[in-house]
């Protein structure tokens, strides 16, 4: 139907916070959604921060925004492959910078009942931009449901 809503639960006082998204896309990376409601007034990040939770939330939003017509299956693997995880980070939290991949991409068909999945195999070529590899995948492996009636 399309209809969906973001669930968060406030760390500080643990109140609940229900996000609708009125008939349109939602975005969630690593960041709460109700704390920055507005893509706007995001904080600003250096552009070698790929694997920032707000750099991330922008490429998603960006694409769905200016995405025309129904997203099919290879949109949402496009979508994925732009937040993928494949730098060296030291933003999250770590004490060192270390390295952060995507090891696994999963695609659900609700309305097929099928999983695809994919994992992290290697590091490939690096970005010339970025300085950050590219990741190479095992093929998709495909799951279906068995529904019995």
């Amino acid at each position: 139907e399309g209809n969906s809503f973001i669930y968060e639960m406030s760390a500080k006082d643990f109140s609940d916070h229900f996000t609708d998204n009125n008939g349109k896309p939602q975005v969630m990376t690593n960041h709460s959604v109700f704390l920055y409601p507005d893509v706007n007034k995001l904080p600003k990040i250096p552009p070698k921060a790929t694997y920032n939770t707000f750099s991330r939330y922008r490429k998603l939003h960006d694409y769905i925004t200016n995405h025309k017509g129904k997203f099919s299956p290879v949109d949402a693997i496009h979508a994925m492959s732009l937040v993928a995880a494949h730098t060296i980070d030291k933003d999250e939290g770590a004490t060192y910078p270390i390295p952060c991949r995507t090891f696994w991409r999963l695609l659900y068909d609700l309305d097929d009942l099928t999983l695809q999945v994919r994992f992290y195999l290697r590091d490939g070529k690096k970005d010339p931009k970025t300085g950050d590899p590219t990741l190479i995948f095992t093929k998709p492996y495909e799951f279906k449901l068995n529904v019995k009636k």
